[in-house]
Order: C-alpha cells, then sequence, then structure tokens
C-alpha cells in the first residue's frame, strides 16, 4: 500500500464520488499523541501490576513471568507478549475484578483520560466529519478526544452512539447532520 501525507489524504477524500461515503476506525494508538497509553502498553502496565503484587518481584517478558501468569489464569494459554494488546479485556478484569469494586477499572481509566487534549489529527478529523459527506467514525476508545475536538474545532455536537439501545436510533446523514461517533466498547463516563 502507498504511504500518502495529510493533503493527498484530504484530496483523496474530497474527490471521492457521490455513490459512497468513508467511515473512519479509530483504535487506542489514535490517542497516544494525546497521552493516553496504547491498549498493548495499559495491558503491559497491567500484568506487570499484577505480578509484583503477587511476586514482589518486577515483570520481564520471560518464560518463568509467561508460566506463572498462565498457570494463575491471569492470562491464557495461547498468551504471546507479541501481540500483548489483544489480551486487554482479559487482563482488564484480572487488574480491576469486579467482584471487588466494580468502579475500580473505570475509575483507573478515567484518571489515564482526564486533562488530555485532542491531538492535531482529531482536529483535522473533526473539520472533515462535520463538513463532509464522511460522517463516521468506529472506534474502540473509552476517551472522548474525538467528541471533544468535534465541539471545539468544527462547533458542532456529535450524535454519540455508545450501546446497542441507542445504535437503533443513530441518524447517519451525508448532508447536513451532525457527526455520528460509534463507541464500540462502551463510553467510560
Amino acid at each position: 500500500m502507498k504511504e500518502i501525507n495529510f493533503i493527498q489524504f484530504l484530496d483523496l477524500i474530497s474527490d471521492s464520488t457521490e455513490s459512497h461515503s468513508y467511515c473512519f476506525v479509530l483504535g487506542s494508538g489514535a490517542s497516544l499523541s494525546s497521552g493516553i497509553p496504547t491498549g498493548a502498553r495499559l495491558t503491559t502496565r497491567w500484568l506487570s501490576e499484577i505480578y509484583r503484587r503477587d511476586t514482589g518481584r518486577f515483570l520481564k517478558p520471560e518464560k518463568n513471568a509467561t508460566e506463572y501468569l498462565i498457570s494463575r489464569e491471569i492470562v491464557p494459554k495461547d498468551f504471546s507478549w507479541d501481540n500483548i494488546g489483544s489480551y486487554y479485556s482479559t487482563v482488564f478484569r484480572k487488574r480491576f475484578p469486579v467482584e471487588t469494586d466494580p468502579s475500580l477499572g473505570k475509575s483507573a481509566l478515567k484518571k489515564l483520560m482526564t486533562g488530555k487534549n485532542p491531538s492535531f489529527g482529531y482536529s483535522a478529523l473533526a473539520k472533515v466529519l462535520t463538513y463532509s459527506k464522511h460522517r463516521v467514525v468506529l472506534t474502540t476508545n473509552f476517551d472522548h478526544l474525538i467528541e471533544d475536538s468535534i465541539q471545539k474545532y468544527a462547533h458542532t455536537t456529535p450524535q454519540v452512539i455508545f450501546s446497542k439501545d441507542q445504535a437503533q436510533y443513530a441518524l447517519i446523514q451525508n448532508e447536513g447532520g451532525p457527526p455520528v461517533v460509534l463507541k464500540l466498547h462502551g463510553d467510560n463516563f
């Protein structure tokens, strides 16, 4: 796939035919430049915290640590350090068990996101979502950076969908409607 710069990207989506529009997909890497760690970094941090709490030692991605994490059922048997981000949900539930306190995990994520501001990429995306026919973004992120950037830089309020119940009422318009942010894993706040 050929790499293109930002101006070429804007030209590409503005030259799109009338028969289709783009939907943008954001994952945890989109928020990294705003100071929010990726899912892989958080997973590593939480595994380190669990390992240190249980053993008193610092975690190093080595065979003994992996065997320990698997034996304690903190990670599944197929665990691999190479794709650690794919274990985000599993490790999150082990680090912040709802049986102990259902609000611990949400509080930890909220603390990570508080005071963060949208980076340049978010401001550009906000303008595209607001002033073009490409009005939809799907995100796995819990943060509010895309919504904040739409309000701050495009001076409009997006339609935010974060549950299955809300999705049935989503109104996605090609022209004139608000940008639509679909939060695939819900909303932390």
